[in-house]
């Protein structure tokens, strides 16, 4: 290249940089001021209008959502086990929906995270969802589940109810005994609890994982860790803040055969999933609804535990 054709191609490639650095500080700016205004939003949704009951700061529930599971899972969940902790439950999901944020009753969160199952956009709702438990400065347990889970809420109390709120606990199901993570060629090993299945922590512990999740430091963490949403949970839990995790074999997800678990011992399961047709099986004596009506068979399930109410009757 000659001196002169140099010349003019330094100040162009300085001029590129400028504006490529001036375009990524407005999208970055857009993107905080998106995140705190939703944040605010929900922030005053949170403390407006609970009722005195003496549970009613025992567990904070997140569950993950999108808008393309409206009709055919979250339907279930707000016919459901929402109806029994309603104030305390909050959706997470990519896309906003009039009708179902009424449902909610406006807990619905629209936090355009983008929809599909890549490692930042599981990340994004996540950090979402810890962000917002940032509120809910009287929360002892925070409990994360999918929208195709069905939680059986008393067990999960009675069953968090055994331990100490004030110190780090991490509960859940593991889908194999150990993980490693890869960071910078080195392997460090891990635990991590199943997302699909739900898991739950201490406030006191989700405040000491602070420095690497909430106000949008989650997605940066889980590109750094290469990991997606709960494995980095698990991993900063596990790993960086060495606590255990204590496993509980009453959580269930679509990933294990649910037709093994008996008909007798449904009602001792903390969640339940679906996923086609592997789901749990009733016998038609005891099922509510014929598996038109209810392909997922939890509406069935629920009437058997809550046989009064209003879906029931």
């Amino acid at each position: 290249m000659t001196p002169g054709k140099m010349e003019i191609c330094q100040p162009l490639k300085r001029q590129a940089i400028l504006l490529f650095m001036v375009i990524a500080t407005v999208l970055c700016l857009l993107g905080t001021g998106r995140y705190y205004e939703q944040k605010d939003r929900y922030q005053h949704v949170i403390f407006k209008g609970h009722p005195k009951t003496p549970n009613i700061n025992f567990i904070f529930y997140t569950v993950k959502t999108s808008k393309k599971f409206y009709d055919s899972r979250l339907d279930v969940v707000l016919k459901t086990w929402f109806q029994k902790v309603k104030n305390n439950v909050f959706f997470i999901s990519d896309e906003g929906d009039k009708e179902y944020d009424k449902r909610t009753g406006h807990r619905l969160v629209s936090t355009n995270c983008p929809t599909t199952h890549a490692r930042a956009d599981l990340c994004c709702k996540l950090d979402y969802e810890f962000s917002l438990l940032a509120t809910q400065q009287a929360s002892r347990w925070w409990c994360h589940f999918d929208d195709d889970d069905y939680v059986n809420v008393r067990n999960l109390e009675k069953l968090l109810r055994k331990y100490d709120w004030r110190k780090p606990w991490y509960i859940g199901r593991r889908t194999v005994d150990s993980y490693k993570a890869r960071i910078n060629g080195t392997k460090y090993p891990y635990q991590f609890a199943h997302g699909g299945s739900g898991f739950c922590m201490t406030t006191v512990l989700a405040k000491q994982m602070t420095p690497w999740i909430g106000e949008g430091k989650f997605m940066q963490t889980c590109e750094d860790f290469h990991l997606t949403d709960d494995c980095a949970v698990g991993f900063i839990v596990t790993h960086l803040l060495n606590v255990s995790l204590t496993e509980s074999v009453l959580f269930h997800s679509h990933w294990e055969r649910l037709k093994n678990l008996t008909e007798e011992t449904l009602h001792e399961q903390i969640s339940l999933s679906y996923k086609n047709h592997n789901r749990i099986s009733l016998s038609k004596d005891k099922a509510k609804f014929d598996e038109k009506q209810d392909p997922t068979r939890l509406l069935s399930f629920h009437c058997l535990i809550y046989p009064k109410d209003k879906l029931c009757l």
